[in-house]
C-alpha cells in the first residue's frame, strides 16, 4: 500500500472528522461501547466483556471512546480532528504497517460516515442552534463532590425512565450513595391516585388525612425506582420535618402542618410538588456515570445574575424545581418508557441551553430519539 493512498484516506477522514466538530449534535450521537459496569453485589465498577461485534467497530472503538473525552456517551470536551490526528500521526511517518493503517482508516471513515447519515436522516445538519428563551441561572458544578441540590442533566442519548430528565440531588453519603428525584416529569396521577392505590394502606392515618388536603395536586415521576417511595418539595422550611435541599426548596414535611397551613391560608398547594418514585445509585455509581458522561453536574448559579442580553432576570434554580406544571404535559407513568414527552424535553432543553457555550445549545437542539 504507498503512502500517497494512506495520505489520501487520512484526508477523507480528517475532513470527516471536522463534519463531526462543526456541530456537536452530530458528535453527540457517536457512542462507545460501555467499558464497564456497576456491580450492585460488591458495590463497585467492573469491566465489561467486550461486545464490539464488527471489525469496523474493533478498529473505531479508542477513537470513539477518545472523542468522547474517555466516556460512553459525548459531552463538550474533545475535537474529533484532534483525535484523528494523534492516532494516525505515527503511522504516517513510516513506523508503522501501512496496510493496517488503511483498514484502520476505511473502517474510521465507515463509523463516521454511518453516524452523519444518521444526523442528516435527524434533520441535525438542519437545526440551527438556539439560545433564545427564559435561562435558569445554573452553571457547571466542579466534579469529584456531590452535594443536596446539584442537578443532573441527562445525556441526550440517556435512554429507558431517565430519558431527558432534570435531577435533583436530594441525598449523598460516601457509604450509602446517592438519592435524587426528576423534576420535569408530570404525569397523569393525582395525589387522590396514590390514597387509591395498593400501597396506600401502609400509608399511617396521620398521612392520608395530610394528603387529602392535596388531593387535586399533580403527581410527577421521580425515577425507576420505589414507586412507594413519595417525596414533596415546597418552599416552607418552617414545617416540621423539612430538610433544606437549596434556597428555597426543602424536602419532605409533616403534612398535617402542611394541611393546617394551607387551610390558614399561608400557603397553596400548588407550593407542594408531589413525587413518585427516586433515582439512586450505589457507592461510586453516580461518579462512574458522570465519567462516562451519562449525566452533566450543574448547580445553582450566583445570586442576582442577569441574562447575557443585561435585560432579563435570570429564572432561579428554585424555580426549576417548581417548574410550571401547566406547561407539562401528562404522561403514563411506565417505569421502562424508552422517551419522554415533548413539555419535559422543552424544560430539558431550555436548562442545557442556560450553560453558556454554542456546545451546549447545540446538545439542547438535538431531537428525542
Amino acid at each position: 500500500m504507498s503512502a500517497r493512498v494512506v495520505r489520501s484516506f487520512y484526508r477523507i477522514l480528517f475532513r470527516t472528522a471536522k463534519q463531526h466538530d462543526k456541530n456537536p449534535g452530530i458528535k453527540a450521537l457517536l457512542i462507545a461501547t460501555p467499558g464497564r459496569f456497576y456491580d450492585h453485589r460488591t458495590k463497585s465498577w467492573k469491566p465489561s466483556e467486550d461486545k464490539v461485534a464488527t471489525k469496523e467497530q474493533r478498529f473505531m472503538e479508542p477513537y470513539v471512546r477518545k472523542m468522547n473525552g474517555g466516556g460512553t456517551f459525548y459531552l463538550p470536551e474533545v475535537k474529533a480532528v484532534h483525535v484523528i490526528r494523534e492516532a494516525f500521526r505515527s503511522p504516517l511517518d513510516g513506523n508503522t504497517n501501512k496496510d493496517l493503517l488503511f483498514d484502520a482508516a476505511t473502517s474510521a471513515i465507515k463509523v463516521l460516515e454511518r453516524n452523519l447519515a444518521k444526523a442528516r436522516e435527524l434533520g441535525i445538519f438542519d437545526n440551527v442552534p438556539s439560545s433564545a428563551g427564559q435561562k435558569y441561572n445554573i452553571k457547571v458544578a466542579k466534579e469529584g463532590s456531590f452535594e443536596r441540590g446539584q442537578f443532573l442533566l441527562a445525556h441526550p442519548l440517556l435512554s429507558f425512565s431517565l430519558n431527558r430528565g432534570i435531577l435533583i440531588i436530594l441525598k449523598h453519603e460516601e457509604a450509602d450513595g446517592t438519592l435524587g428525584v426528576m423534576v420535569n416529569r408530570k404525569t397523569k396521577l393525582k395525589v387522590s391516585d396514590l390514597m387509591k392505590s395498593s400501597s396506600a394502606g401502609s400509608r399511617s392515618q396521620n398521612v392520608k388525612r395530610g394528603l387529602r388536603e392535596f388531593a387535586d395536586c399533580p403527581v410527577y415521576k421521580g425515577g425507576g425506582m420505589s414507586s412507594n417511595f413519595i417525596s414533596i418539595l415546597h418552599p416552607h422550611g418552617d414545617l416540621e420535618g423539612s430538610c433544606k435541599i437549596l434556597d428555597g426548596v426543602y424536602w419532605q414535611c409533616d403534612l398535617d402542618a402542611a394541611s393546617e397551613k394551607v387551610r390558614r391560608g399561608e400557603a397553596k398547594t400548588s407550593d407542594f410538588k408531589f413525587i413518585m418514585g427516586f433515582a439512586g445509585w450505589g457507592p461510586r455509581q453516580l461518579q462512574g456515570e458522570l465519567e462516562n458522561h451519562g449525566w452533566l453536574l450543574a448547580e445553582a448559579g450566583d445570586a442576582g445574575k442577569v441574562a447575557s442580553n443585561g435585560d432579563e432576570e435570570m429564572l432561579s434554580a428554585s424555580d426549576l424545581v417548581y417548574c410550571d406544571a401547566e406547561l407539562l404535559e401528562d404522561f403514563e407513568p411506565d417505569v421502562f418508557k424508552e422517551t419522554c414527552d415533548e413539555s419535559a424535553n422543552k424544560v430539558w432543553a431550555q436548562v442545557w441551553r442556560s450553560l453558556p457555550g454554542n456546545e451546549n445549545a447545540s446538545i439542547a437542539s438535538l431531537p428525542v430519539l
